[in-house]
């Protein structure tokens, strides 16, 4: 069973951080916009290679860079915190670069063209205050000694960042998507979102839970997008064959919904 989700009404969203930084859930990019690749999928890289986060890692990227076909050409930027020498911090976000490249190209058949650059400690995330101050997380800032052990862990992990940085776009490519990736996008208007797969119970009247397929699950998907967009009115359209008459598919369909 497929699932759409239409926008019917969102409150405004702002896409565009600066001139060239773009966010995530940018619509469309440009040459010379920088990504930020969320925290969350940051943390999924862990140090030992192949593992299953990993490789989930590995494939949210993919399918970000797929739902973009007006991106033609990146560079990977890795960056560390200042902790440890300027060689090593080099070193590492250089094989983590390469590695996400590799595994990027493998995923993508090289459909685009990939770089991939270690920036080690050379360049600090900026970081908004309470007080809504910017700063560069240098050491010199980290180093306060108003800010206790735990704050300055988490502001070194703000420093460790994966980012993408638009080296050829083609607008002209965003006809090729035909529906937005809930995983991807903002509701700023009307826009028809594929949802994943959601499989029905038909002696049970209820949605399949087995060992292989969830469909509960997928439905966390949409729970995490409502949360994120609470001011969101949605409608979920669902849609039927025609092997069956036009009364009972009406009733199949919004029994489903």
């Amino acid at each position: 069973m497929k699932l759409y989700l239409f926008i019917l009404f969102s409150l405004s969203v702002v896409c565009g951080l600066s001139q060239n930084y773009k966010a995530w859930k940018c619509y469309d990019y440009k040459e010379g916009d920088t990504i930020l690749v969320p925290r969350e999928i940051h943390d999924w890289f862990p140090n030992e290679q192949g593992s299953e986060y990993s490789s989930k890692a590995y494939q949210y990227l993919a399918d970000y860079l797929k739902f973009h076909p007006e991106i033609k050409k990146i560079m990977i930027l890795s960056h560390s915190s200042y902790r440890g020498s300027e060689e090593v911090n080099l070193w590492i976000t250089q094989q983590r670069a390469d590695i996400i490249k590799h595994h990027l190209d493998q995923l993508l058949e090289n459909r685009i063209t990939i770089k991939a650059k270690g920036k080690g400690e050379h360049y600090p995330a900026l970081y908004i205050d309470p007080e809504g101050n910017i700063h560069r997380l240098t050491q010199a800032f980290i180093g306060k000694p108003a800010y206790k052990n735990a704050e300055k862990e988490k502001l070194h992990r703000l420093n460790k960042r994966i980012e993408f940085v638009v080296l050829e776009a083609d607008s002209s490519q965003l006809y090729k998507r035909m529906l937005d990736d809930i995983r991807f996008s903002d509701p700023n208007y009307a826009r028809i979102f594929k949802l994943p797969e959601i499989r029905y119970d038909f002696a049970r009247w209820d949605l399949q839970q087995n060992d292989s397929v969830n469909s509960v699950d997928s439905l966390k998907i949409l729970a995490d997008f409502m949360k994120e967009h609470p001011g969101v009115v949605v409608e979920i359209m669902v849609h039927s064959d025609c092997r069956v008459s036009k009364r009972s598919s009406i009733r199949l369909e919004q029994r489903r919904a």
